[in-house]
């Protein structure tokens, strides 16, 4: 549990405590903190369903500083809002500085998972950039993580079914043209879903013996799908952090 929520968190944060980025002060025409942090305590409220009468969520914090497109920094800074509460919910929303709109939200899996992801096991984290699915029907979530797990084990040449009941899965969906887990690809301004495995499975016999050999491979596999087409627009696989040829596929 607790590798899973600090997984969640190190990639949730990514979208608000980039490095590079100095926290700067709301200026003229910027929404305050006070808006910003009532927008997204609103839109959870909505999205999950929650009182927070019942489930006070607190707001773990506050930054304001530009948020990525998938041209570069906007020329407008972005309120980014992190939350929690006892449901339990761990969720961020970023904002954007001058119109209020929420251009990015994600959370965790444990428990606060939006019904289009229900019938997937062992999610811990989902994003949503800037568009939303049509419905859990258009959507087909299901059926695409079959796919995206069935390209994890032709890519990797690990069984389907070790690489399920292995797996901790981030699933995103949402507009090309931003930044985040949906890779920089061409097709920009687009809908499309990601799924991101992180697997660890029993490693080959080392040939060393050595009794510090680690005896588990750690596998992880990104792979990103046209909602308009199905076109694969870009995956990418580490074995134990270090990239992995993909194998040529002359069906896709």
């Amino acid at each position: 549990m607790k590798k899973m929520i600090c997984l969640f968190l190190m990639l949730l944060f990514a979208l608000s405590l980039t490095p590079a980025f100095s926290e700067e002060q709301p200026g003229e025409g910027d929404i305050s903190q006070e808006v910003a942090v009532e927008t997204a305590l609103a839109f959870f409220e909505e999205t999950f369903g929650f009182s927070r009468q019942e489930w006070p969520a607190e707001v773990k914090e506050t930054r304001f500083h530009p948020g990525l497109l998938h041209d570069g920094l906007t020329t407008v800074n972005c309120w980014f809002v992190v939350l929690k509460n006892e449901m339990p919910m761990n969720a961020v929303a970023q904002i954007h500085g001058k119109t209020g709109e929420i251009v990015c939200w994600g959370c965790d899996g444990e428990g606060n998972l939006t019904d289009f992801y229900e019938d997937i096991p062992r999610i811990i984290y989902q994003h949503f950039y800037h568009d939303m699915p049509e419905s859990k029907e258009w959507l087909n979530a299901k059926a695409l993580y079959q796919r995206a797990l069935a390209d994890f084990a032709y890519h990797s040449d690990v069984s389907m079914g070790t690489l399920a009941t292995s797996s901790e899965i981030g699933v995103s969906y949402g507009n090309t043209s931003y930044a985040g887990f949906l890779p920089f690809v061409e097709r920009e301004n687009e809908p499309a879903i990601e799924f991101s495995f992180v697997a660890d499975v029993p490693a080959p016999s080392r040939v060393d013996n050595s009794e510090f050999s680690d005896p588990m491979d750690r596998w992880t596999y990104t792979v990103a799908y046209s909602m308009s087409d199905g076109e694969t627009l870009a995956q990418e696989l580490t074995l134990n952090y270090e990239p992995k040829a993909l194998h040529m596929n002359p069906l896709k």
